[in-house]
């Protein structure tokens, strides 16, 4: 019988040095896929799987809070271990609805401990870590680990964490570009009326351009435009209404 080598202290450096090289690649990895022109959607997708290989290769799940603070829905996944979309209420004693409850990290090192039965046991799941992602000081979501075979390890707070900041600046950027956009798209409107005015563009059709321009900034919605009495005695009539375009 084979007698157990234990690793030396210079084996563990080695590992653990290994270890800490390999998270720096991934962040910046991910880091550089934060700064560029991918969509929110696929950062955070590359954010769950380089977190998941910095975690044995544990199942990643990134959760969106809802606005009205009592339900989440899960955005990104590294695997097929849960569905996008998926919505749970935050009211259940699970690692993520604690996270999304108290704003801090959160460990279950074993589901079965807790009192009463957990769906997270009916998938298999028998411990898991989640942390916080934030967005200017406000809760957006948490990042989550879970594990089929014992505990996570000690290093899963944090290593979830730094994935965390990356999601959180991806986050950020793409909202920043999305007001550009938006304020670029908002000046082009204002400019065509503009010129329509400046053209003397007869009131009928100028109304037209307004009501069109109006709908095409609140996503193709209906638009009304309402002028005053000839004597400003009150409405007139409505002089368009542009329904959604089929």
């Amino acid at each position: 019988m084979e007698s157990l080598s234990w690793p030396t202290e210079g084996e563990r450096a080695d590992m653990q040095a290994r270890l800490a090289e390999g998270e720096q690649r991934g962040l910046r990895r991910v880091a550089g896929l934060a700064a560029s022109d991918l969509s929110p959607e696929e950062v955070l997708k590359a954010v769950a799987v380089e977190a998941s290989a910095l975690v044995n290769r544990e199942a990643v799940t990134l959760v969106r809070l809802e606005d009205d603070g009592r339900s989440a829905v899960i955005v990104a996944v590294s695997g097929d271990h849960a569905p996008l979309g998926l919505r749970f209420a935050v009211d259940g004693d699970n690692a993520a609805a604690r996270v999304l409850r108290s704003g801090k990290p959160e460990r279950i090192d074993d589901y079965a401990s807790l009192r009463g039965a957990s769906p997270a046991e009916d998938l298999g799941v028998r411990a898991a870590v989640g942390v916080p992602i934030t967005i200017n000081g406000r809760m957006w979501g948490m990042i989550g680990a879970v594990s089929a075979s014992g505990p996570l390890p000690a290093e899963t707070e944090r290593r979830l964490s730094r994935f965390a900041e990356i999601a959180s600046a991806a986050i950020l950027s793409a909202q920043a570009r999305d007001d550009l956009q938006r304020l670029a798209d908002e000046q082009a409107a204002l400019l065509r009326v503009a010129q329509l005015v400046a053209r003397g563009t007869a009131e009928a059709e100028l109304f037209d351009a307004v009501a069109i321009e109006a709908s095409g900034l609140i996503g193709g919605e209906g638009a009304n435009l309402v002028t005053p009495g000839r004597n400003g005695s009150g409405a007139r009539r409505a002089v368009r209404y542009l329904r959604r375009a089929d």
